[in-house]
């Protein structure tokens, strides 16, 4: 029972973090809202690089290279994956490649151009574009809170006659003739006049 309470307070320090914090839960949206996207593109790098695997494979089999980095089409991938679009000792692969065959060292040029550089920026404008749509969304429900609230203050300050919880032509004029409501509109940025 007492882990059941501590479980329990841990979630609590958890969500008051997050309140606290607003860009991560921003974050986590964003992700979220772009993992249809990023599936899709690391999916299409998968293709692209099984593609380029089974080449290399072909092309250097019976070579040094080709037993180093290419002998299987899993090892391929896994070598094209880290060499070629991670760019993890990029300068050894490619010089290893480029003493066996120029033709060889053209195709890895362009693994890396497609995988490194077009598909990882690619990747990467899915995941701004979706955080950018994502933090505006909050940014227009927390603006659009702020209004609700300020309005509900207004009318409960006496301007609603008849407590319906509804903004009237005849209440519309008394928010216009209170020089406080006029001031708590103008703090939210709403041109009153």
């Amino acid at each position: 029972r007492l882990a059941k309470m501590l479980k329990l307070m841990r979630m609590m320090r958890i969500a008051r973090l997050m309140r606290s914090m607003p860009e991560f839960f921003i974050l986590i949206k964003a992700i979220s809202c772009a993992s249809r996207a990023t599936f899709f593109t690391l999916a299409f790098l998968c293709v692209i690089i099984y593609i380029y695997s089974i080449a290399f494979t072909q092309l250097l089999d019976g070579t040094d290279v080709g037993s180093a980095y290419f002998s299987t089409v899993p090892h391929s991938m896994s070598s094209l994956i880290f060499h070629g679009t991670f760019l993890d000792d990029i300068s050894t692969v490619a010089y290893a490649i480029g003493a066996e065959s120029l033709s060889c060292m053209v195709l890895f040029g362009s693994v890396v151009l497609v995988a490194a550089v077009t598909l990882m920026n690619i990747l990467i404008g899915v995941l701004c574009e979706a955080i950018s749509a994502v933090a505006d969304s909050e940014r227009m429900s927390l603006q659009v809170a702020l209004v609700e609230e300020t309005l509900r203050q207004i009318l409960e300050c006496g301007l609603d006659s008849d407590d319906d919880g509804l903004v009237s032509k005849d209440e519309f004029i008394k928010v216009l003739e209170s020089r406080a409501a006029v001031n708590a509109l103008q703090d939210i940025g709403i041109d009153v006049v």
